[in-house]
Parts: C-alpha cells; sequence; structure tokens
C-alpha cells in the first residue's frame, strides 16, 4: 500500500525530471556546469523497473564515420581497433548512452537506420563492420527501452511482462510508472543535432543507472527504437567488457555518402575484407 504522500512524492519527482529535461533542451548554449550537476543529482533518484531479460543476438551491424576516428582524415581504416569501442579515456564528450570518460559499443540490426543515426556528410567515407557471436548461442542480459519500439511480437512480449510487473501496486501507482516509461523512452528516442546534444546528459544517465546501478550493474546491453527511422528498427549499446568477450570482428565493407532522392545513401567502393591479421584489416585491393 502506498500513502497519499509516497504518490504525490512519486508524481512530484516525475514532474522535476519534465521540467529539468525541458529547460536542458530549450538551451541554445553549451551546458553550464550547475544544470549538469543538477541532472546527475536528480537522476540518482530514478527507479528503473527490473524488466532485464536475456536473448542472443547472434549478429549486427556498426556504422564508423573514417574521418571521426582518423583525426579529420577522410581515408580508408587500417586497423580493426577504430572499429570497435571508443577507448574511454578518448572519450570527451556525452553519447546518447554514454558518460563523459565512458566507453560504450553502439551497434544496429539496420545499415539504413546507422546511417541516419550517424548524419554523415555527402562524400564521407564510412566503413561498414559485422560483429558476430564468437560462441553460437551466447546470450546478453538485456534492458529494454521498449515504450517506442515496433508493436511487433517481441515488443509484446516485454510489455506483457511489464504489466505483470506492476500489477502488484495500485492503479495510481501504476499510471506513474507508465507515465515514467513513456517519459524516459521520448527522451532516448529523441532527435539530438550533433550541434546543439545538451540533452545526452540525461539520456546517458539514464543508460548509466540502468547498466551500472540498478539490478546489481548486471545489465550487459541496452535496445531501443532509433531516432530517425520511421520504421522504429531497433538499436543495441553493450557494455564494452560484454562485447569484447562475446563478439568478433567478421567482415568490413567501405562505402561512400552520396545523395539520392534527398536520401543520403551508401555507394560501395571496391574495399571488402573479412581477413584481419595483428589488429591489421587485409583490404581486397
Amino acid at each position: 500500500m502506498v500513502d497519499k504522500s509516497q504518490f504525490d512524492s512519486m508524481q512530484a519527482y516525475i514532474y522535476s525530471l519534465k521540467n529539468l529535461w525541458f529547460r536542458i533542451e530549450s538551451l541554445d548554449q553549451k551546458l553550464p556546469p550547475f544544470l549538469e550537476g543538477a541532472t546527475r543529482d536528480i537522476m540518482s533518484g530514478l527507479k528503473i523497473l527490473p524488466l532485464t531479460f536475456n536473448k542472443c543476438f547472434p549478429s549486427f551491424c556498426r556504422i564508423t564515420v573514417n574521418k571521426r576516428v582518423l583525426d579529420g582524415e577522410n581515408s580508408r581504416i587500417a586497423e580493426t581497433k577504430w572499429l570497435g569501442c571508443k577507448p574511454a579515456k578518448k572519450v570527451d564528450s556525452y553519447g546518447r548512452m554514454n558518460l563523459i570518460g565512458q566507453s560504450m559499443l553502439y551497434g544496429t540490426f539496420s545499415v539504413p537506420t546507422a546511417v541516419n543515426e550517424l548524419q554523415p556528410e555527402i562524400g564521407d567515407l564510412v566503413t561498414l563492420s559485422e560483429w558476430t557471436l564468437k560462441h553460437p548461442n551466447t546470450e546478453l542480459i538485456v534492458y529494454p527501452i521498449f515504450w517506442n519500439m515496433r508493436q511487433d511480437k517481441g515488443y509484446f512480449q516485454i510489455l506483457n511482462q511489464y504489466r505483470k510487473f506492476i500489477a502488484r501496486f495500485e492503479k495510481d501507482i501504476q499510471g506513474i510508472f507508465d507515465t515514467q516509461m513513456q517519459f524516459i523512452a521520448d527522451v532516448m528516442s529523441k532527435r539530438i543535432s550533433r550541434e546543439n546534444n545538451n540533452t545526452y546528459v540525461f539520456t546517458a544517465s539514464i543508460a548509466n543507472r540502468i547498466l551500472y546501478i540498478e539490478m546489481n550493474g548486471e545489465t550487459e546491453a541496452i535496445i531501443y527504437p532509433s531516432v530517425k527511422d520511421t520504421c522504429k528498427m531497433d538499436n543495441i549499446a553493450i557494455k564494452p567488457v560484454s562485447f569484447d568477450e562475446k563478439y568478433k570482428l567478421k567482415s568490413v565493407r567501405e562505402y561512400q555518402i552520396q545523395v539520392n532522392s534527398d536520401e543520403l545513401k551508401m555507394n560501395l567502393v571496391t574495399g571488402q575484407s573479412s581477413i584481419f591479421e595483428n589488429g591489421q584489416i587485409i583490404w581486397n585491393n
């Protein structure tokens, strides 16, 4: 039983989250330190519902914009180290799922989705890498940001799990949980420009609680709907330790970004490979 004071406190907390989000989103300048600190502080009170499950992802893809890892040089990537997780000491800004100084592996199950997410420029060279399990049927402990996902079989399975969990609470409290889940899904799938990404401090703080604080820090990955994909194809963010332990590089292909009917398209450049020796990519040309 939750008394009125507890109910009011939960409502007030959700209100404060929304208020802080809109305040940060409205900024047209670099996030002030006091607001950054306020966000980290308020997120310490966020309760993440235990919705993790085990799932096998046999493979996924990554798109790397070459010049973003080669100090601005729009040239071919020669080493496999540039295709995986960025070293934590090199992470100097917030990402959708990572804090500053926190490495994260971002993957997708749809190549067009990855291109839309990364927003490369016309003429950019990009490298498509495919990653597969080192050992078949290996599973990840996954947390779903499911509220805005495609309403397919997987979505309804997660929704049923969520409904069973909150059924122990009174209707009013269930409504607050619904509001919180919708809010988290909305901010996680919000379009954020590369020029003004202040609100990443918000989404990264949520991801940090999911992956490293709640549920004893055992969660290995977060699946979430694509921000820019109208089909809402899923993306995945994986802890570096789990990625390194469970996945290996299968193949790479190099593309150049061009425009077709006002949309960014990847045109294949002859380079491709599935041979890697001592951290080097043995390109076929």
